[in-house]
């Protein structure tokens, strides 16, 4: 996922999409896109939207570059999120189960591990939600944890007042192929 505005890196992202700007030596979507290549991801499709679409064609452009096999477009108008690109995405998932990488977040760890537990998980029918532990959830998308299993998320919350928790959603989905 590579959309949104970017309002943060004003006036920068008013010419660029902020997913192209670089980080360390490289542009940020190279991250998160070499990530899912380690981890035996190779079929990348790349949602993005609002200003500079065509720098992720002529930067990525089929992704051999980065290991992948092939990489694909979509274009998501306006806003809508998480939910609006998933739909973009159903042609593309077809019957197989997913994962989705926000492209402006950066994750040391591979997610090799958990493709390989994902796949072996005997219920497939469940998402899985990437968290992690901050001191201040009122920034982040918050879970709502399901006070009778733990391992359940009721809802996220975006940048809760209240957070029911003290986790963080790091923006890592792995989905079954009928969440689109």
């Amino acid at each position: 996922m590579a959309g949104g505005t970017g309002s943060r890196l004003s006036p920068l992202t008013e010419i660029i999409n902020k997913h192209l700007l670089p980080v360390g030596r490289v542009p940020m979507i190279f991250h998160p896109i070499q990530k899912l290549v380690e981890a035996g991801i190779d079929q990348i499709l790349v949602v993005t939207g609002g200003n500079c679409p065509d720098g992720f064609l002529s930067l990525i452009k089929d992704g051999t570059q980065l290991g992948a096999k092939n990489v694909y477009y979509a274009y998501q108008q306006g806003a809508g999120g998480i939910a609006a690109a998933l739909k973009l995405a159903k042609d593309f998932v077809g019957d197989e189960s997913f994962a989705v990488v926000l492209g402006d977040n950066i994750f040391l760890d591979s997610l090799k591990p958990h493709v390989a537990a994902y796949e072996q998980q005997p219920d497939k029918g469940r998402a899985k939600v990437f968290l992690t532990k901050v001191p201040d959830p009122t920034r982040f998308g918050c879970p709502e944890f399901d006070p009778e299993d733990s391992t359940k998320i009721n809802k996220i919350i975006e940048k809760p007042v209240h957070p029911p928790s003290n986790y963080a959603v790091i923006g890592v989905y792995f989905y079954p192929p009928h969440c689109v």
